[in-house]
């Protein structure tokens, strides 16, 4: 049939459903989702937005966030990512280790958070803390710097203290960590290709999501792999996670 004969259903805004403080709701407005990009051919989503929108002047992440506090977020993204899994499709949840309380966006420049990890488990980590305990499979990372965490202000994306340390050693998780794209300009204006696939692969990075030549990027890896920049090791953890993804969802 013609794309252009397809209708969907349209969805409200998660902070809308947020407000309605619905989890039956928010448990089958994921299952819709699913149901209508499984029609597409799609096996995984980028959703459920697990930030806090705790910034009124943070444009990037606004109202696609569930609500304003954790609990909120935790009490209807939960019950929405097991409505998209409930239909065999992957939910992503993102963008660790939190977005919600920036002013800038990282499509356009590198948005900074000066809290501590200290503030940030009081806050921005506890649905990523709750999405882990909920069986979390994929989660993206975020192109925010935290000088006050890393000393520096390396993207999350590319630093190992925010996804080796934070999010696998301290937090456990075990799944598949993509990143956010890295055509992003956080990222493009401040990164080659080269020092993405160096940083994000060694920080424990697992998928990198849409480079602007993949084929380069695959190249680059294969060189760091075959220079020592990048160990076999590294690549076979990330290989191993990923077919363990593909199995247990059966694709």
């Amino acid at each position: 049939k013609d794309m252009q004969d397809v209708n969907v259903l349209t969805i409200p805004y998660m902070l809308e459903l947020g407000k309605t403080k619905d989890k039956e709701l928010a448990y089958n407005v994921g299952r819709v989702v699913a149901k209508e990009i499984a029609a597409f051919g799609i096996n995984l989503d980028f959703a459920p937005v697990i930030d806090i929108y705790s910034n009124p002047n943070n444009t990037i992440i606004g109202n696609r966030a569930f609500g304003t506090d954790a609990q909120t977020v935790i009490d209807m993204a939960l019950p929405f990512a097991n409505g998209i899994l409930e239909e065999n499709i992957i939910p992503v949840y993102k963008h660790f280790p939190g977005h919600g309380d920036t002013d800038s966006d990282s499509h356009v420049e590198l948005p900074v958070i000066t809290k501590t990890e200290e503030e940030l488990l009081e806050k921005e980590l506890l649905p990523f803390k709750a999405a882990i305990e909920n069986g979390a499979q994929m989660i993206m990372t975020a192109h925010i710097a935290l000088p006050s965490i890393t000393g520096d202000y390396t993207p999350a994306t590319l630093s190992t203290k925010i996804v080796n340390d934070i999010l696998r050693q301290d937090l456990g998780f075990k799944g598949v960590v993509i990143t956010d794209a890295v055509n992003m300009r956080a990222i493009a204006d401040n990164y080659t290709i080269e020092e993405v696939c160096r940083y994000s692969i060694n920080a424990g990075v697992d998928i990198i999501l849409m480079p602007e030549d993949p084929k380069a990027t695959i190249d680059t890896i294969e060189r760091l792999v075959s220079n020592g920049t990048i160990t076999e090791d590294r690549i076979d953890e990330s290989v191993k996670r990923i077919l363990i993804l593909k199995y247990k969802n059966n694709y």
